[in-house]
């Protein structure tokens, strides 16, 4: 042609040992390797690109290996190509090819303008490591690996397909729409198994995602990989019962040793396993050929890529009687049909055996893909045409110029066979969108089995959409694959040795939740606030509550007041009614009014703990419960005192002791209590208690009031002395007269109030 376009595509088999392997690869390789001499063909025959210009092209078979790849990309160099318009194949077969090494010869070299190609990125990059050196633009429609993003290095190197740095958002994505948290990983060694999960790696260390999705140790495919290695593979993957799923990244014969290797482990019967393929080893039903049972459910990811139906039509009508310039169809003729399109053999293919007849073949949807890349280079050609061979007398590849062609191939943008926009990033990255396939049964074919598009990744908004209801799983429901469970709430993770393994622990009461990297952590709440008890993920304020007249307590505090203020006034009527009965006179009437009327204000102090705290509530209650309490037990003290000091001086002398009259121990009453009062009061106003709130521990604040410590303990405890005092004289005095057995009663009542306020007080300062 016009123009010649160098092809590098894998036919044959990896070989370990030798150049290539002997057996050619599945029906679908062949599809691909046919659709692009279709393409160019195609494309000459249009009068909108390229017109009066054709293309032509020279394929060689890097047959999977890097260093295949790398022999076979030598032929691409400046030198002319040699003209056989009728022949559109150039291939080096591997004989030939071997031979020309072995006896030192020089070897064909052919002037390409650019190179599509090749499939795998291992073999990719070798090729574009070279080819890049040389100025010779490069385009792959398959290989993925971030590695051949960096502009500076492969300036020249294009691909229609994103980097793998897009397919580990979309794994991440699809593993989250799964709530699969804890899975396996299985890749390749290279740049195309590391890259893919070295990027899923990074993404899942971003801290801007909440994703928890973390893999159990990860497996490495090596190239010396045997049976017995893959064997152990799936073995040790058997051992770990919380991970139910396989993401394995890996080229088509490595993922298909690991399966074979599963199929071998009778605890792997019955589809225990869920696998997950990346894009590059589960684009078509016949790669998978013996393995389709064993992967139903099986989840896929790939490119948004089509069958081309004029091109299946083409395929489907090539038969062993037809003459085909591809050198390598014989070899396909005899490995899939067991027949030679040689007529003069005994095993000679019948005339009308189609290779659309073998059982495993299905029209493979990855062929718009090829297209697309050959278009690329058309358009890209096209332009340079237009802009820099217009008018010129020269020869047509003179006036376009290689360097100038990769700027060119960037700025191609077109409808791709697949009817997505075919665009490129400026570091030679293609746009494409990602479909998600899964295994289903299929009655209607002759496998029994299809790969049905179950959802879709968009290169524009970015997000994954998937049918849940349309996925077929391995068994009756979606298998779990989780080390953890989320945590309830109010709990929190304590995490393990990876992030996605924890164990769940109750936050305290006081505690709020956050989830920060898919983590959540317990934190307090700040002073005055609770958390939420519905999600336990915010703080809000605490409702200040005291105790209220309508509560259970409230209510019993004023019952109890009511009570005691009504017993105590009877008994005060009673008094007034008997005023000047002995017995009453006997018992020192106006102390026992004193007494009463300490005995009614404690009562009414209770009134001031049912009602809002303030400053002015918590001074009444702070001098009332202290005059109250003095009022009670200087009557008692002095009427004790008083009693026995009349009964002990009358066994001494006849003479009536001093200060014993009735004006004596009233004037004495008010001296005490007038004493409490202005000490209270007086250190009241210079540290006035005030109302506090502290947490109830249910998300409340209780207001109560807080006394000073200093003043009201003082006063309390002189008090307390008092009570002492009576305790003490109505002990000696316990052997008086029957007609005087008050003392009896005054003893065991002090006594009791005694041990009251001991248990009261232990209790107070020890919790």
């Amino acid at each position: 042609g016009d123009f010649d376009l160098g092809v590098l595509i894998p036919v044959h088999t990896r070989s370990t040992t030798d150049f290539c392997g002997l057996p050619v690869l599945n029906i679908a390789q062949l599809q691909r390797l046919e659709a692009i001499a279709f393409a160019i063909q195609e494309l000459n025959q249009r009068n909108s690109i390229l017109p009066n210009h054709t293309l032509g092209f020279v394929m060689f078979d890097d047959c999977h290996s890097d260093q295949t790849a790398l022999a076979q990309a030598l032929h691409f160099t400046r030198t002319p190509l040699p003209m056989q318009p009728s022949y559109p194949f150039y291939p080096a077969p591997v004989s030939n090819l071997k031979k020309c090494y072995d006896n030192g010869e020089s070897l064909q070299l052919y002037d390409v303008m650019g190179v599509i190609g090749s499939e795998n990125s291992i073999t990719t990059l070798q090729a574009a490591n070279l080819l890049t050196s040389l100025r010779i633009p490069q385009v792959s429609y398959f290989s993925t690996s971030p590695i051949l993003s960096n502009h500076g290095k492969y300036s020249l190197f294009q691909r229609v397909v994103p980097s793998d740095d897009v397919q580990a958002e979309v794994l991440l994505q699809l593993m989250q729409a799964f709530n699969w948290t804890f899975i396996y990983v299985v890749y390749s060694e290279g740049a195309y198994g590391e890259g893919l999960y070295r990027a899923m790696e990074r993404n899942l260390q971003d801290n801007d995602n909440d994703r928890t999705t973390c893999f159990v140790e990860p497996f490495v495919i090596t190239q010396d990989f045997d049976d017995k290695d893959y064997e152990h593979v799936v073995w040790t993957m058997l051992q770990e019962r919380s991970a139910n799923v396989c993401l394995v990244i890996a080229q088509e014969f490595e993922a298909h040793a690991l399966i074979r290797a599963a199929l071998q482990q009778p605890a792997n019967r019955g589809n225990k396993m869920m696998w997950v393929a990346a894009d590059a080893w589960a684009r078509n039903l016949h790669s998978l050929n013996g393995l389709l049972p064993e992967l139903h459910g099986m989840i896929s990811v790939n490119f948004h890529s089509t069958n081309v139906p004029r091109f299946d039509q083409h395929f489907q009508n090539i038969n062993a009687s037809l003459p085909s310039k591809n050198p390598w169809l014989r070899e396909y003729w005899k490995q899939f049909f067991n027949c030679t399109v040689f007529n003069n053999e005994s095993e000679a293919c019948l005339p009308d055996l189609k290779l659309s007849n073998h059982p495993t073949y299905v029209a493979d949807n990855s062929v718009s893909l090829v297209f697309d890349a050959v278009k690329t280079f058309a358009l890209a050609l096209h332009n340079q045409v237009k802009v820099h061979c217009h008018g010129l007398p020269l020869e047509i590849t003179k006036c376009c110029v290689k360097d100038g062609l990769g700027e060119a191939l960037r700025s191609v943008s077109f409808v791709g066979e697949a009817n997505d926009f075919v665009e490129f990033f400026d570091n030679g990255d293609g746009m494409i969108s990602y479909q998600i396939s899964n295994m289903q049964r299929d009655n209607t074919s002759a496998i029994g089995y299809k790969l049905q598009v179950v959802g879709l990744w968009d290169k524009y908004t970015q997000l994954l959409d998937v049918d849940l209801d349309a996925i077929e799983w391995p068994g009756e429901r979606r298998p779990a694959s989780n080390c953890s469970y989320p945590c309830g709430v109010g709990e929190a993770m304590e995490l393990h040795q990876k992030r996605c393994c924890w164990a769940c622990v109750r936050c305290l009461d006081y505690q709020y939740t956050t989830t920060q990297n898919g983590i959540t952590l317990c934190h307090n709440c700040p002073p005055n606030q609770w958390p939420d008890q519905e999600t336990r993920t915010t703080c809000m304020d605490m409702e200040s509550v005291h105790i209220d007249p309508t509560s259970p307590m409230g209510a019993a505090l004023v019952a109890l007041a009511t009570v005691g203020i009504g017993l105590s006034s009877l008994v005060f009527v009673l008094f007034l009614q008997n005023n000047r009965h002995p017995l009453i006179k006997a018992s020192s009437r106006e102390l026992s009014y004193c007494m009463l009327a300490g005995i009614t204000l404690s009562f009414i102090g209770l009134f001031a703990l049912v009602v809002t705290p303030t400053k002015t509530i918590c001074f009444l209650c702070e001098v009332t419960i202290v005059v109250a309490f003095t009022l009670i037990y200087t009557p008692l003290a002095i009427k004790t005192i008083r009693i026995w000091r009349i009964f002990e001086a009358g066994r001494l002398m006849t003479k009536k002791p001093r200060c014993v009259s009735c004006s004596s121990q009233m004037m004495l009453t008010a001296i005490f209590v007038a004493a409490q009062a202005v000490t209270i009061s007086v250190w009241s106003v210079k540290n006035p208690p005030k109302p506090v709130a502290i947490s109830t521990g249910s998300g409340n604040r209780e207001i109560f009031c807080n006394f000073p410590f200093g003043p009201f303990v003082t006063c309390m405890s002189l008090n307390l002395l008092l009570l002492l005092v009576s305790a003490v004289f109505a002990v000696k005095a316990r052997n008086l007269p029957d007609n005087f057995n008050e003392c009896r009663f005054i003893s065991f009542c002090t006594l009791s109030t005694i041990l009251l306020w001991v248990a009261f007080l232990t209790s107070y300062f020890t919790t």
